[in-house]
Formats: structure tokens, C-alpha cells, sequence
């Protein structure tokens, strides 16, 4: 998109919260020390001519900016445990994605045609920096906020539609084998891991030992659930496409001619398509999934009726999500994994409940 106003508009106030953000990255020692920075560089032909500052906003993995001659890149270390197959497979896709002219993040390669490089840190990548604008932070009018979901859905479909067809390299820990095989982690995967953490013994906590007896009382019926939605949806025959995994106004970088780039690509795998409009809606009041839906299907209209099976789509994703979030619980003790893991069997069941009204109010 361009135009004489960013969207979002020209005139925005900071969060405290972001404010708050941007002062610990600055005052935080990089999250990458000068010396590595400047080894993974020269594998690529580049040195360091600036100070190494922290991204901010990359809770996920760490971060840092470096200042070239070719102008300023982004070196990211991947999260610990985060296998080289996921991450070519990301990379694959963004490969793509720039070979299609597709507004989104640049991975870089190194002197040898590489984009992941091996570390005593791990597993690190460098890509080029964009110097937009990420609007999450702000306090917008109401207008401007809407204008920003409605590109936001444009911004989704034209993703959607950049990789129709296109199967990534690598594999990716979630998502269906490919376009036409089954699930990594299919309906006998989810009743095993249910299977096993219903034998588990409730943690000391009360608080997440309150939510291991919720989850238990409700383990039979949620892997019961999610096999009659995976024997009703496979007889749809959904469109299996990548998806980004975590679409949002909060992996939107919006340039100053207006133009959205979209960032963030680690969870994108093949899967239904609808999951990246389940994803989004779940996070927004219904206004500012309104705006989405708009700008989605104005961009690429839903010509096969598959919208019809959203919330079905929306409630399987989120029972699997549930089992996964136990399952994290069980391997890595954090509490938080078991809230996340309850809230979204609450969520599933009020899905069920709204029942196909819900999809209409929102058309």
C-alpha cells in the first residue's frame, strides 16, 4: 500500500509499555556480544562499522542490529532447541516470498549461498533491517486502528495467495507433511500425549495444580472432540496452503510510504488455510475482526465457501493447542504453559457454543 499517510497515521502516542520496551533495550548489553557479531558478518563479506544495538519486541529469540557499510542488518539467534529443518524451512519460504515481490523480511546468504550459520551460540541468521514502524505499541483513534486491521487482512491474503502452490523446504515441527500427507502431530499423537499426562502427578502449586485437575477431567472429551472435528473437516477437503502461524497487526512493520511488511515468519507451515483468520479473530473484539475479514476478502474473496467451516477450524486448533500447551507444561515446568493450556479448552467450548451466528454477525 502507498499513499501521503502511513497507516496508523503520522500522529501517535506511545504505550508506557513500549516506551518502557525500547528503554531496556537500549540500556540491556546486547543480547549478541561485538566479537561474534563481527565473525558471522565476515562470513558474509560484511564487517561492523557501528555500535550493536538490541532489537526490541524479539521476546522470542535474540536479536540485535549491526550497522554495515551495505547498510544496517539484523542478526538473530534462534531460540535453544530450535532444529535447522525448522528454520530452512522458514527461510525457504521467505526465499520465496522475495522471488514473488512479496512486501515481507529479507533473509540473507552467506559467501557460500547459506542462510542459517552454526555457533557456539547455536543457530544464527542475518537479515536485512526494515526501518518501519510497528504499530502495536500506540494508542490510535478508532478509525486509524480499523484502517490498520483492514491492511492487515490485506496484507494476510496477499500472502496467502504469494505462496498458493508453494511447498517449503526443510520440516517444520507442526502442520500437515506437506499438501497432501497427515499431521506431524496427528490425532494418535495427541491421544498418546493425553494418555500419559493424565498419569502425571499434579505439580505442588495450587493454582497449576487446579489447572492439571481441570485439564484431566476434561482429557477424554477433548481428544474425543478433536477426532469428530478432524473426520468432519477432512471430508471438507480444506485448502492446505502455508500459513504465516501468527498473523497480526503485531508482525506488521508499516514503512513510511505506507507500504506493510510482514515479518516473523517461524511458525508459517503448511496447514488449513482458515487457521491464520482463526488466529486473528481469536485475538480481536469483533470490530477490529470486521475490519480484518474486510480487507482479507476484498483482497482475496472466499470463492470455495469455505468460511462456513471457520469456527469448526477455530475450535480444532484450539483443543490440539490445548494438548501441545500440556505437553510444553510437562516437558518444561512453566505454570504459565498450564493457563494457556485450560484457557484454550474455555475458548474451544465457547466456540461450540456460538455455533455458525457467530461466523454470519461476522460477514
Amino acid at each position: 500500500m502507498t499513499g501521503s499517510t502511513p497507516v496508523g497515521g503520522r500522529i501517535r502516542i506511545p504505550r508506557p509499555g513500549r516506551v518502557l520496551e525500547l528503554a531496556r533495550a537500549r540500556l540491556r548489553r546486547p543480547r549478541i556480544d561485538v566479537r561474534t557479531a563481527e565473525t558471522i558478518l565476515d562470513r558474509y563479506g560484511l564487517r561492523l562499522s557501528g555500535s550493536v544495538v538490541n532489537l526490541p519486541f524479539g521476546w522470542r529469540h535474540r536479536s540485535v542490529v549491526l550497522p554495515t557499510p551495505a547498510g544496517r542488518k539484523v542478526l538473530k539467534r534462534y531460540r535453544d532447541g530450535w532444529s535447522e529443518g525448522a528454520i530452512e524451512h522458514e527461510h525457504s519460504i521467505l526465499r520465496h516470498l522475495e522471488a514473488e515481490g512479496y512486501p515481507a523480511v529479507r533473509v540473507e546468504q552467506d559467501r557460500v549461498g547459506r542462510t542459517v550459520v552454526a555457533d557456539d551460540l547455536g543457530h544464527l541468521a542475518l537479515f536485512g533491517f526494515e526501518s518501519g514502524v510497528n504499530l502495536t505499541g500506540f494508542l490510535l483513534p478508532r478509525r486509524r486502528s480499523d484502517r490498520l486491521w483492514r491492511e492487515a487482512g490485506t496484507v494476510l491474503a496477499g500472502f496467502h495467495a504469494a505462496v498458493a502452490g508453494f511447498v517449503p523446504n526443510g520440516r517444520h515441527h507442526l502442520g500437515f507433511d506437506g499438501t497432501s500427507e497427515g499431521r506431524r502431530r496427528d490425532l494418535a499423537w495427541h491421544r498418546d500425549v493425553i494418555e500419559r499426562l493424565t498419569h502425571v502427578p499434579p505439580p505442588a502449586d495450587p493454582t497449576a495444580a487446579a489447572n492439571v485437575r481441570s485439564l484431566v477431567g476434561d482429557a477424554h472429551r477433548i481428544v474425543e472432540r478433536i477426532a469428530e472435528l478432524e473426520q468432519r473437516l477432512a471430508a471438507v477437503g480444506l485448502t492446505r496452503s502455508v500459513i504465516h502461524g501468527d498473523p497480526g497487526i503485531h508482525n506488521l512493520l508499516v514503512r513510511r510510504d505506507g507500504t506493510a511488511v510482514l515479518t516473523d515468519f517461524e511458525l508459517s507451515r503448511i496447514e488449513w488455510r482458515l487457521i491464520d483468520i482463526a488466529i486473528v479473530l481469536s485475538r480481536t473484539d469483533e470490530r477490529a475482526g470486521r475490519a480484518f475479514l474486510d480487507g482479507y476478502d476484498t483482497a482475496l474473496p472466499d470463492r470455495l465457501g469455505e468460511r462456513e467451516h471457520l469456527l469448526d477450524v477455530w475450535e480444532h486448533y484450539r483443543l490440539c493447542g490445548a494438548v501441545q500447551s500440556w505437553a510444553t507444561f510437562a516437558r518444561l515446568g512453566d505454570p504459565r504453559r498450564l493457563a494457556t493450556a485450560r484457557s484454550r479448552v474455555e475458548e474451544a467450548d465457547q466456540i461450540a457454543v456460538r455455533g455458525h451466528d457467530a461466523v454470519a454477525a461476522l460477514r
